[in-house]
């Protein structure tokens, strides 16, 4: 009963604000250890300081975290469309 009944209503209603949750973390923090890399800032920062280009560096890391946000929220989006229409 639980896996067939109840389960499916509360996915359907947690999916949302669980998935805006998580990318509002993502972008709120320089971490990106969700996708196994370094800290962007923190290794644009140090690249910027020996090659004395920071803004490229710098622009460099806002796309990556462009991207990475921008896959979360398709995604996001896939999983909402999926349960919304399940039964």
């Amino acid at each position: 009963m639980l896996a067939k009944v109840i389960l499916p209503q509360a996915l359907r209603v947690c999916i949302p604000p669980f998935g805006n949750q998580f990318i509002t973390l993502v972008k709120t923090t320089s971490l990106a250890a969700l996708v196994t890399l370094p800290d962007l800032f923190g290794a644009a920062k140090l690249i910027a300081a020996s090659t004395f280009e920071p803004m490229l560096l710098y622009l460099l890391a806002g796309v990556y975290y462009l991207v990475i946000c921008s896959l979360l929220t398709v995604g996001q989006s896939r999983l909402e469309r999926r349960w919304k229409y399940a039964k």
